[in-house]
């Protein structure tokens, strides 16, 4: 969410994922990517032989994207697709700040996040997002209410003391092998289900990509966080330093590639960034266990 975002967007701008929730996909900077990277390269590969990727971005539907099944499917996809307008009025100001983070990103936080992936094996990294995740659940489940999802927040709270209890304070995704899948909310997504809008795009040094409701939201989601209030500052820091690093490992590989085969990699983290926020301000991204045979894997939405 905004807070996955800061390691999108640290991930996509400093390469990015609303902590915001910067990163782009599977995705709070909550401080970690909110929607499905691997989803969103595969998207923007074939947005780039079909358009500029400076002068606008086509949006797909996921269940689209993913019933395509051959290269013919995915011409016709990208025939019935328009582009989508940018509203990005402060790209003078914006592609100069992404340059800083994307600087920051490959001389700081992504040596720092290869040596937390090859000296904490996957199961330890996926226990720590596990509970990464459920620490964060109260705003999560605040923001479910303020948006009407009683369902949603039903579920929210019961993820949140089935993973606290029989997860071990959330290493293990239990609920989620349950039959209950993980999301997140924030307060920007909150502002956009009433109808306030998401633009203009902006790029701010470290958090990365964000727009004047998700800025709000994201105040909003700090002072409904127990964690704010309760949480000595010292480990404070420490528990926002973890979820960084932990939301930039697992997208590492999706930002690589997507840097790689970006014409405009700006574009490609605009693009995806404001795709991200509408898929989860109209709750399109229900989480599904990574693994449905094990414990250890969080819910990747």
């Amino acid at each position: 969410m905004t807070g996955r975002f800061v390691a999108l967007c640290l991930a996509a701008a400093i390469a990015g994922l609303p902590a915001v929730g910067l990163a782009a996909d599977d995705a709070s900077l909550r401080h970690r990517p909110t929607f499905n990277l691997q989803l969103a390269h595969a998207l923007f590969l074939a947005q780039s032989d079909a358009a500029d990727p400076a002068s606008g971005e086509i949006l797909f539907d996921e269940e689209d994207l993913m019933a395509v099944e051959d290269d013919e499917g995915l011409s016709d996809l990208l025939d019935e697709n328009v582009q989508a307008e940018v509203d990005d009025p402060l790209e003078g100001f914006n592609r100069p700040v992404f340059e800083v983070n994307l600087f920051l990103d490959r001389w700081l936080l992504r040596p720092i996040t290869r040596i937390y992936r090859e000296t904490i094996p996957q199961p330890g990294r996926d226990g720590i997002a596990n509970a990464i995740d459920n620490v964060n659940s109260p705003v999560t489940f605040v923001n479910d209410i303020l948006q009407g999802e009683m369902s949603r927040a039903g579920t929210t709270l019961g993820r949140f003391f089935i993973n606290s209890i029989f997860g071990l304070g959330g290493l293990f995704d239990t609920a989620g092998a349950m039959g209950l899948p993980g999301h997140e909310e924030d307060f920007g997504q909150t502002l956009g289900s009433y109808g306030i809008g998401g633009n203009p795009f902006i790029m701010l040094p470290i958090i990365g990509p964000t727009n004047p409701r998700d800025m709000v939201g994201k105040a909003g989601d700090i002072a409904a966080d127990p964690q704010t209030w309760l949480l000595p500052t010292g480990l404070a820091r420490i528990k926002t330093g973890v979820e960084l690093v932990s939301d930039r490992e697992q997208i590492l590989d999706e930002t690589d590639s997507l840097e790689a085969t970006s014409v405009d990699y700006y574009a490609a983290v605009r693009s995806l960034y404001m795709q991200n926020r509408e898929f989860e301000i109209s709750n399109q991204r229900e989480g599904k266990p990574r693994d449905p045979e094990g414990f250890m894997r969080r819910p990747r939405e």
